[in-house]
């Protein structure tokens, strides 16, 4: 199916308890940028909102928020909160060589931690978060409740590139869910919940600057480093912003933790997007929701060619 855009605009709020309601903002910006579906979820210290908006007649939102939408790279800081968890537990060394751990030497932290476990990645994710957290729409595997709640992918041309199925869960981009479960994730990384202290403060301090470009240095390089399966961005106004972005070509998403400043409390936001324009929207979804005068570095970090 090829679609039209900016043809018709259909939208619904779901639990909605912040002050703003943010849906005449959001739907512009998605149906300027040609994306047929989008799922917000925003948390501005105790008010919740969540909303899915469609900008085309083909794409109807459901009520309850659960479309599921590949999160691409987003399964990453899952998986990260997975492994701190067994480092905890004295489970797995993190200052050892993945040779030490795996007599086959696997290349992925992912099948090291599988045969630790003695299980695979989404029955793992299930018992470590997915279950603990009520997180009931998230998996790293397909489901069958999936053929009707998963939405399709369209490129730039608005063609069809269907929903996708990945023959084996991938710790780095196979995990499908909505924007109010990952909320409860990141709500659950932001506290600390299931880490020791030193587990939180190693995911969230900045190791290393994040260049992109081998050899190829750009200005906003300069503020984004890497924590511990996170991005960080050091913003002069919004303090250390902790993100990561996803890109699965027709599925792009992001999200944002910004850290409580003065008698601003913690804001954390995540969107999904079931388009390759999602990441066209960055600058104006987060100036929207965190009214910051100067764009984040995270915008042409993500959008800027080397």
């Amino acid at each position: 199916m090829k679609i039209k855009p900016f043809i018709v605009v259909l939208l619904v709020a779901v639990i909605c308890s912040c002050t703003t309601d943010y849906n005449d903002q959001i739907t512009p910006i998605a149906r300027q940028a040609g994306i047929p579906l989008i799922q917000v979820a925003y948390t501005k210290g105790n008010a919740h909102a969540v909303y899915e908006i469609s900008t085309v007649p083909g794409i109807r939102p459901r009520n309850d928020g659960k479309t599921v939408f590949q999160t691409a790279s987003l399964s990453k800081p899952v998986f990260a909160y997975i492994v701190m968890r067994m480092s905890d537990r004295g489970e797995i060394d993190l200052d050892r060589t993945l040779a030490q751990l795996s007599g086959e030497g696997y290349a992925f932290l992912q099948r090291a931690v599988e045969q630790i476990q003695g299980k695979g990645l989404e029955e793992i994710a299930q018992q470590e978060v997915f279950l603990p957290l009520g997180m009931v729409s998230s998996s790293y595997s397909w489901r069958d409740d999936y053929d009707s709640l998963a939405v399709s992918g369209f490129n730039r041309d608005g063609q069809d590139r269907r929903k996708g199925n990945f023959p084996r869960a991938n710790a780095a981009y196979t995990l499908r869910t909505t924007a109010s479960d990952y909320m409860k994730f990141l709500e659950a990384l932001s506290r600390g919940t299931g880490l020791g202290k030193e587990s939180r403060i190693a995911i969230f301090t900045p190791v290393v600057q994040a260049v992109r470009y081998a050899g190829k240095p750009r200005d906003c390089d300069q503020r984004i480093f890497w924590g511990l399966g996170v991005g960080i961005e050091k913003h002069q106004k919004l303090g250390e912003v902790v993100f990561h972005w996803g890109d699965n070509g027709t599925f792009r998403s992001l999200f944002l933790v910004v850290p409580a400043k003065g008698l601003q409390p913690k804001r954390i936001l995540v969107y999904f997007t079931n388009s390759q324009a999602g990441h066209d929207v960055i600058s104006d979804i987060t100036s929207l929701f965190f009214n910051n005068k100067e764009p984040l570095a995270i915008d042409q970090w993500v959008n800027e060619n080397e």
